[in-house]
């Protein structure tokens, strides 16, 4: 926005529907893109198409609350002298967020419809985050999976692996926790299919939700193992009630981008289920509970490799919460660590209640994953293959000696393999 004087006579001008804003719940993401700093926006729920804005207009987003006009933005940003963008052009980046959907409002629940009568019609589940996220060009995104993995085999045929658990997130930032605990893989022919345990970002009412669809991606197709979810539309009435919310799911898109590009074309069938926050919620144990029981059930005399996506804490202004000072910033590596501690020694009640707890920096936003991980193989012998607290704007090669940059953003990435206790891969009913 170039800087001038001219100025809107009044908010009239905006139309009714935007004359106090208010930007909907969003994630922000702040990365170095040729050079410069921005913000990638990312919709949770997948209604707006994700864009990347110039870092210094974080201010205009934090003011469209619903209490202010757009003339009242303007005046709080130049009173606190951080930018000064003319009335006309300020109203129209409010316009454009209103046109995409990003704002609180009736134009954002007419284009919410609209997209969930589209996903319903859609098999397989199209990619949204090719481009974004990791190269959309398929020789590219080969070479970057290339660097990341190496030319090591990621699978093993005595393999003792029945789970894991990796983070999600652009292949500069994760990679290095991809390559640690990805290894001594079951290889395809050894599997009936894959469990992929996704966090879900959004605000769902139930704690997981199904989606009976494979998955497309820029390597190629991933099926769906349709006999195994039908039989979970059998016994859970309610397993694909929320299924859109996989329209939007980033951490089950990457995780089966990364198994097609570990399987190639002999890629096993997947099951994916997004976890919810209501995993944790004490309203919701006995739902949650019984959703577990009967995929756990419905695993019995296949076998299975149990893939969750997960990150931990998250902290700091690009997740819109307060600046991190180093002891904040250490609090919530020692809480991540805490967490993992006890995933590793099974203490699952534990587990859930550090997982559940509220904070000023939110809760570890893959918690959900972590607790229903651990109860679907609560006889595995788990092992902490990497963990890294890691700045926004960190990759594998650039970030600092102690991964962090306490006056940023803090993501807590880990890396987890679960392995059978001896005797279970001779029985696969024992689980």
């Amino acid at each position: 926005m170039a800087k001038d004087t001219k100025e809107l006579p009044d908010d009239s001008a905006l139309g009714p529907s935007v004359a106090k804003p208010k930007l909907r719940r969003i994630e922000r993401v702040e990365r170095i893109l040729e050079g410069e700093r921005v913000l990638i926006l990312r919709d949770p729920m997948g209604v707006a198409e994700s864009f990347a804005l110039d870092a210094e207009f974080a201010p205009v987003l934090d003011l469209l609350d619903g209490t202010r006009s757009v003339l009242q933005v303007r005046q709080s940003l130049s009173m606190r002298g951080v930018l000064d963008p003319p009335a006309d052009e300020l109203g129209a980046f409010v316009d454009s967020l209103q046109d995409e959907g990003w704002l609180d409002d009736d134009r954002f629940r007419d284009r919410w419809a609209d997209l969930h009568a589209g996903f319903l019609e859609e098999d397989p589940r199209q990619p949204r985050f090719s481009g974004v996220l990791y190269p959309e060009d398929r020789r590219e995104l080969e070479d970057a999976f290339a660097g990341v993995l190496g030319p090591r085999r990621r699978t093993a045929d005595d393999s003792q692996v029945v789970g894991v658990m990796v983070p999600h997130g652009p292949l500069d930032l994760v990679g290095d926790v991809l390559a640690r605990t990805l290894v001594d893989l079951p290889p395809a022919e050894s599997l009936d299919c894959v469990v992929i345990l996704g966090t879900d970002h959004g605000p769902g009412l139930l704690p997981f939700a199904a989606a009976r669809r494979g998955f497309a991606t820029p390597l190629g197709p991933v099926p769906a193992h349709v006999e195994l979810l039908n039989g979970l539309d059998e016994r859970i009435a309610w397993a694909f009630r929320e299924e859109f919310r996989h329209r939007a799911a980033h951490s089950i898109e990457l995780s089966a981008l990364t198994l097609r590009a570990i399987y190639g074309d002999a890629v096993p069938p997947i099951v994916p289920v997004l976890c919810g926050a209501g995993v944790l919620r004490s309203r919701d144990t006995e739902a949650a509970e019984r959703f577990v029981d009967a995929l756990e059930q419905l695993l019995v005399g296949r076998r299975a490799l149990v893939w969750g996506s997960a990150e931990l804490s998250h902290g700091g202004v690009a997740y819109g919460r307060p600046a991190l000072d180093d002891a904040g910033a250490q609090a919530l590596e020692d809480r991540d660590r805490d967490c993992l501690e006890d995933l590793v020694h099974a203490r699952h009640s534990a587990l859930a209640r550090k997982c559940a707890q509220d904070h000023p920096q939110g809760r570890p936003s893959g918690g959900a994953v972590l607790s229903t991980l651990r109860q679907l193989l609560p006889q595995a012998r788990v092992e902490l293959s990497a963990y890294r607290a890691a700045s926004l704007g960190d990759t594998a090669t650039t970030s600092k000696p102690d991964g962090l940059d306490r006056g940023r953003s803090f993501a807590g990435l880990a890396g987890v393999r679960l392995f059978a206790r001896p005797g279970d891969l001779a029985n696969p009913t024992k689980r």
